[in-house]
């Protein structure tokens, strides 16, 4: 008996290790928009995509953004921007798979990134004059306005790259890549958002970006795609949200570093290289906020030529997934002790237009 208990652990403890993460992208395809599921094989594999319509429109192109979509704090609901359509889908998930629960317009023009509080979604729209603009999250997971929410950016023509709530949730952060400036707001528990501050980004094009311990902020610099240039900053934040660099444009030796995430437990950063690399750069971010290069030449993995290296995010397991729209697949990557990345899945059969991973 105390055998097969045993192996019972066992078995359960290997499962967990393998991951049983749901992932998720969105098409961004013109007229109509779907997302896609990605589910994990119980062998850790990455089973084949699933599409549901998100009753919105794309743009049939890149966003050029990171977190087009993202998951409810409780992981019971999804949101998506119809960047072509001006409005935000919802989607409950579970077992049985995403089920769509409706739409909300999105408070301006051209929505490209979305941010989610524990009640509170903000949406930033990348066109006209750009602003942001915020929403109640009901009992159901729809989408209610929040009543005089909407603020402008720093100014016009910024060209979002991305929104996110910092992990306390009282201020949210915008990178704007024209303008090479990271923008900031004041939350309050009304949802109720402060006009905007800036402060300049330490490179420029800064684009995506994610949180460490201890309010570390880790910002992507594309630097205009200029050839092997790309850059990776980390920010300390004070109490109202101004953020302090800490170590300015460490070189990815890659190409067009848009995308970045960053560990559970806080330890390493990864950037996702676009412009040609086909390549993932790692750091290794110290308590400080400094960082280094976990290989001298930038590269920690490799996508097949032309696949490209968008979107990034990881989950609680210890793996890290990669979107490669250039030939439509996710790249499943296990990240080691000492933040190497260990090739394990892959998947193919999503459109070139995708856009935006997140993981459940």
């Amino acid at each position: 008996m105390n055998t097969i208990k045993f192996l019972t652990l066992a078995l359960a403890a290997s499962v967990s290790a393998i991951s049983a993460a749901q992932i998720y992208t969105q098409t961004n395809e013109a007229g109509q928009n779907r997302i896609a599921e990605i589910r994990t094989n119980f062998d850790g594999s990455l089973a084949k995509p699933q599409f549901f319509a998100t009753g919105g429109a794309g743009t049939g192109a890149g966003l050029g953004v990171q977190y087009a979509l993202n998951i409810s704090r409780d992981g019971r609901f999804l949101y998506v921007v119809n960047a072509g359509s001006n409005d935000v889908s919802t989607f409950a998930l579970g077992d049985s798979g995403p089920r769509f629960i409706g739409k909300t317009p999105s408070g301006g023009v051209r929505p490209v990134s979305v941010a989610v509080r524990e009640d509170v979604v903000f949406v930033v729209n990348a066109g006209g004059e750009g602003n942001i603009s915020g929403f109640r999250i009901s009992p159901n997971g729809t989408l209610q306005p929040i009543p005089n929410s909407a603020r402008p950016l720093s100014a016009t023509g910024a060209a979002p790259g991305q929104i996110s709530f910092n992990p306390e949730g009282d201020t949210l952060y915008v990178t704007e890549k024209n303008l090479n400036r990271i923008t900031y707001y004041q939350v309050d528990g009304a949802g109720m958002a402060s006009p905007p501050s800036w402060v300049p980004s330490a490179g420029t094009t800064p684009f995506g970006f994610d949180f460490g311990r201890r309010g570390k902020l880790i910002v992507s610099e594309a630097f205009g795609g200029a050839p092997g240039g790309s850059a990776v900053s980390s920010y300390l934040t004070d109490d109202d949200g101004t953020a302090f660099t800490v170590a300015a444009s460490y070189p990815t030796h890659q190409t067009a570093a848009c995308w970045v995430t960053v560990t559970r437990d806080g330890k390493y950063a990864y950037a996702g290289n676009a412009g040609g690399s086909d390549t993932i750069t790692g750091y290794r971010v110290y308590s400080d906020g400094t960082l280094d290069l976990l290989a001298r030449d930038g590269v920690s993995a490799r996508v097949p030529k032309g696949f490209a290296v968008t979107d990034l995010n990881t989950d609680r397991d210890g793996h890290l997934f990669s979107l490669a729209p250039g030939k439509g697949g996710v790249f499943k990557f296990a990240v080691q002790g000492n933040g190497r990345l260990v090739p394990q899945s892959n998947v193919y059969g999503l459109p070139k237009t995708v856009t935006g991973l997140v993981v459940r």
